[in-house]
């Protein structure tokens, strides 16, 4: 089973760039999406926001022998992001083997680990997948998050993950990516 798999991000200081850091960072939202079910985890205690997070992906483990977490730039930066926040809160995980993701832009750069361009919404656009959520980018969540425009958050959070599972099922379809 596949999990398509987002996370959202603001700075614990005034540096922007922080948002990028899961040490100068944290985690305001996690999308997942899978079986046709939507789930946005958004709590303004960040601990609770995880263990929500394990929770559930602990659940599914019970349901299926193997799942697959899908993400673009998942294993670099929304995983690597969320296994970090859980050392800093002491929370247990479920730890994933490295067949356990299917990174998109790894596929769609041929696996280079150099010189990987492209951004989810320009891939969204080359297949013809309607863009960011009122053109915002992940650098406007920081501030929408210290305005609680959770709601805000809550629609660039789901179209991220429109088009994530998009460009998913598109690399199935044209052969770069095997199902199960």
């Amino acid at each position: 089973m596949e999990i398509i798999l987002d996370i959202e991000t603001a700075s614990l200081t005034e540096d922007r760039e922080g948002a990028l850091s899961p040490i100068k960072g944290r985690i305001v939202a996690i999308g997942l999406k899978f079986l046709k079910e939507e789930l946005i985890i958004m709590e303004e205690d960040e601990k609770l926001l995880i263990q929500k997070f394990w929770s559930k992906i602990r659940e599914l483990h019970k349901r299926f022998s193997v799942i697959r977490y899908v993400g673009f730039n998942i294993r670099d930066f929304d995983f690597y992001f969320i296994i970090n926040r859980s050392l800093h809160h002491d929370i247990e995980i479920v730890r994933p083997g490295s067949a356990s993701f299917i990174d998109l832009r790894e596929h769609l750069t041929l696996f280079r680990t150099y010189g990987k361009s492209g951004k989810l919404s320009e891939y969204a656009k080359l297949i013809g997948v309607e863009g960011k959520y009122m053109n915002m980018s992940g650098g406007d969540v920081p501030l929408l998050w210290k305005h609680k425009k959770f709601e805000e958050i809550r629609n660039y959070l789901s179209q991220d993950l429109f088009m994530t599972h998009a460009l998913f099922e598109r690399c199935k379809n044209i052969g770069l990516i095997f199902e199960n």
